[in-house]
């Protein structure tokens, strides 16, 4: 099942940037990110595959920025909650990044017997079980599970764990699928 592979807009009702630090200046409105569904501009073969990783004609950009924390991502809004439980399924999101970096799915919705909690209550963080690197295609394996009657409206990607107290500039990455 791929959940929304940005050709269109089904699957997802927004995407936008996040950061779980409830300090972080992009909560309090002192800065905006840069995210938005583009070209793919990362069709090329890959030489030693021998084929295109990606030859979709859309994916999500983003701009990791510096002065987020190492929970700063992506924020995809779905269309449908994914209800979880105590069984792994698993997620994969293509990801390219121009950065070595870890990874992390951080998935945020409520539980159905509690109608007035937030959808964006923190009830998962995965991270990648599959390796990624930088300058390539590459599929981001998440293994999900959790408390039965609680389901994701939301899926947070973090491409880098890392602390950013060192981190002098932005990079981007891209996702897809």
């Amino acid at each position: 099942n791929i959940l929304c592979d940005f050709e269109s807009n089904k699957g997802y009702t927004s995407v936008s940037i996040y950061d779980t630090w409830e300090n972080s200046p992009f909560r309090k409105n002192k800065l905006k990110g840069n995210i938005k569904v583009c070209n793919n501009p990362l069709t090329a073969e890959d030489p030693i595959l021998g084929f295109a990783p990606n030859t979709s004609a859309k994916v999500l950009g983003a701009q990791r920025s510096q002065y987020g924390s190492n929970t700063f991502g992506a924020l995809i809004s779905l269309e449908k909650p994914i209800p979880l439980s105590l069984s792994k399924k698993y997620i994969h999101v293509k990801v390219y990044t121009t950065e070595p970096g870890r990874f992390m799915l951080i998935g945020m919705g409520k539980r159905t017997d509690r109608p007035g909690q937030s959808n964006m209550t923190e009830q998962l963080w995965e991270t990648s079980i599959s390796k990624v690197g930088e300058g390539k295609w590459f599929d981001a394996v998440f293994p999900i599970s959790g408390n039965p009657g609680a389901e994701l409206h939301h899926l947070l990607i973090v491409p880098d764990l890392n602390s950013t107290h060192n981190r002098t500039s932005d990079f981007l990455f891209y996702m897809d699928d």
